[in-house]
């Protein structure tokens, strides 16, 4: 009787082996290889994506400038204090800054410019929050320390109703969005526009804002298209008093460290807590000129084009950027 074999079941057909680790570690260096590849246009997207939502709020910051001008015929003032007694000149210097010794001509919450494009932007529910005949009020403010809140807080609502316009999305966030901005007006040449000077000529007045300023497009003598009006200021980045993340740039409320304004002493993004233009996008900073135009400014902007752009009727000749 002959012997017989069996075969098991499968027999004779190769089975499917797992993956080696060899080949597990080549995979996961492929992919990792992939993401590092795709995660820096990811991020550009993004970041193209946020810029792009700087440029329509300075766009729109500046229809209100623009629209103001068109009703008033002339822009809104760089800061403004009402007094009941004077009408506009504040006679009881009440409105004088307790928070700077010595600084007899320093504002302590007056009312930047922000306040007065509000009806031009569609937010004159916002606008109607605000008590004029009251000291402006911020839920923050530090000025080399702490110094919590500060003004009349008849004006707390208006105060924490920051539209979203005012808000860089590139910007690092330090307070709510709905406190403090990313943005500021042209202050000129020199410190302080939001201080009383009797000088027309002085540093501080070559701008498109200053305390109770009236400019008129007219008054824009080097040309509406040669002269910043608005630029960004990134809340977050340091400013006058005021180191990094901590929030230098109140929605409304003013005082002897110019918030809300910016000048030309100083070139964009300079780390240093002073009246600097800033922010988070890489290589520069936006800005708007008066005649409404949105422009991106490098860092390595020429200094003396840079400053010549700040002046209104300074003769300047103009380069490129």
């Amino acid at each position: 009787m002959s012997e017989r074999s069996f075969r098991r079941p499968g027999a004779g057909v190769y089975a499917r082996h797992a993956f080696t680790l060899v080949e597990l570690l080549v995979v996961i260096a492929i992919i990792g290889i992939l993401v590092a590849l795709l995660l820096p246009a990811i991020q550009a997207a993004r970041e193209a994506a946020r810029r792009s939502q700087c440029s329509n709020n300075l766009k729109q910051l500046a229809l209100g400038m623009q629209n103001y001008h068109d009703t008033h015929q002339t822009l809104p003032p760089g800061n403004f204090h009402y007094d009941p007694g004077a009408g506009t000149l504040p006679t009881d210097r009440s409105w004088v800054g307790t928070n700077h010794a010595g600084c007899g001509h320093c504002p302590d919450g007056s009312f930047g410019w922000p306040v007065f494009i509000l009806p031009f932007m569609e937010e004159q529910a916002v606008y109607e929050l605000i008590d004029f005949t009251r000291q402006a009020y911020t839920p923050f403010l530090w000025d080399n320390e702490d110094r919590g809140a500060q003004g009349d807080p008849a004006n707390d609502e208006a105060s924490t109703s920051q539209p979203p316009a005012f808000v860089c999305p590139s910007a690092r966030r330090a307070r709510p969005a709905n406190e403090q901005k990313d943005y500021a007006i042209n202050g000129g040449a020199g410190c302080c526009a939001e201080r009383r000077d009797g000088n027309p000529l002085a540093a501080s007045r070559l701008g498109i804002g200053h305390y109770l300023s009236e400019i008129r497009f007219a008054d824009v003598t080097d040309g509406t298209s040669n002269v910043f009006m608005l630029l960004e200021k990134a809340h977050s980045a340091p400013s006058s008093r005021t180191a990094r993340d901590l929030g230098g740039n109140p929605f409304f409320f003013v005082t002897h460290q110019s918030q809300g304004y910016v000048d030309s002493r100083w070139p964009p993004n300079l780390d240093r807590q002073e009246r600097v233009a800033s922010s988070y996008h890489p290589g520069g900073l936006q800005v708007t000129m008066v005649d409404g135009a949105v422009r991106f400014v490098g860092n390595d902007i020429d200094f003396r084009t840079w400053q010549s752009m700040f002046t209104r009727m300074g003769g300047e000749v103009v380069g490129g950027f």
